[in-house]
């Protein structure tokens, strides 16, 4: 073989290892390029993905306020106030009750023989439509009723959310040994009412805790009023009643109540809540309004 045909042999197989060489670095460089490129639309998608997420936050917070207060069809009010009301009763069960308390219906109700009470528990009151849903766990279920009257949301939060621990005592009494009969307020319940800081007074049969007509106090500090302050504020009732006052009576008493002093018969008219303290007899005043009582309010 002559050196001739060697050396030209020998420049081929250079040009072909360069050739190779050329190719593997291109497709480095255009793998470099694709995994670039692929990380730059990850990135973009996530932001893309973490603005969607801001946003629905956004239309799921605040902004369900600012369209209700625009007028604006997308927003459903219904939905906003009864989701506050459920995280309200959730949160009460969590931390005055342990979580313990079984899930009821929430409602508002201004109607009937009991138009004027602040809040009412009604046991029993409803059950599953064996028509409509097709869950066996809801046969023959009876679920009980809380309800609270959108006249008195008027009031401070405070003194509203007292009222559904009120009722959500008599909850707890229903479910914990034989109840007592409806609307009373017996030992066990007043005892309820004491572990989650409010203090029962009682109308119906003054000095005491117990009744058909029993109201109650805030203690501070207690059970409720330190779950009360420690309560995130977006589960606040985003709505209240507006009060009409070309359709209420004349003696509209509306968030307003009279207290007494059981010696001396002295009479004092405040807000609900209050307590009043007789200088001449050294006695509370007893409030003669509760969560069953009656008054002549807005029609």
């Amino acid at each position: 073989m002559s050196s001739t045909f060697i050396r030209q042999k020998s420049r081929l197989v250079d040009a072909e290892l360069a050739l190779v060489f050329d190719s593997e670095t291109a497709f480095d460089n255009l793998l470099a390029l694709f995994k670039r490129d692929v990380a730059v639309l990850q990135r973009a998608a996530l932001a893309q993905a973490q603005r969607l997420v801001s946003c629905n936050q956004v239309i799921l917070g605040d902004a369900e306020r600012v369209r209700v207060a625009q007028g604006l069809n997308e927003f459903a009010p219904t939905v906003a106030q009864f989701k506050s009301y459920q995280h309200l009763f959730d949160y009460f069960n969590e931390k005055l009750f342990g979580g313990k308390l079984p899930q009821v219906v929430l409602n508002f109700s201004r109607g009937g023989s009991l138009k004027n009470a602040i809040g009412f528990f009604a046991p029993h009151r409803w059950g599953a439509r064996s028509e409509v849903t097709n869950n066996t766990n809801w046969k023959d279920v009876r679920m009980h009723e809380i309800s609270l009257n959108p006249i008195y949301l008027t009031r401070e939060p405070e003194l509203t959310l007292s009222t559904l621990v009120h009722e959500m005592c008599h909850l707890q009494r229903q479910v914990t040994g034989k109840p007592p009969r409806p609307a009373y307020h017996d030992k066990k319940w007043a005892q309820m009412m004491l572990e989650v800081g409010l203090k029962p007074i009682s109308i119906s049969r003054p000095g005491t805790m117990l009744g058909q007509k029993v109201t109650h106090e805030i203690e501070r500090p207690g059970e409720f009023y330190r779950a009360f302050t420690q309560m995130p504020s977006e589960y606040l009732l985003p709505f209240s009643h507006i009060v009409d006052p070309q359709k209420a009576h004349k003696k509209k008493v509306i968030g307003k109540a009279k207290y007494e002093c059981t010696q001396c018969q002295m009479k004092v008219w405040g807000k609900m809540g209050l307590s009043v303290t007789c200088d001449d007899c050294q006695q509370r005043l007893v409030c003669e309004h509760d969560e069953s009582e009656e008054l002549e309010v807005e029609a």
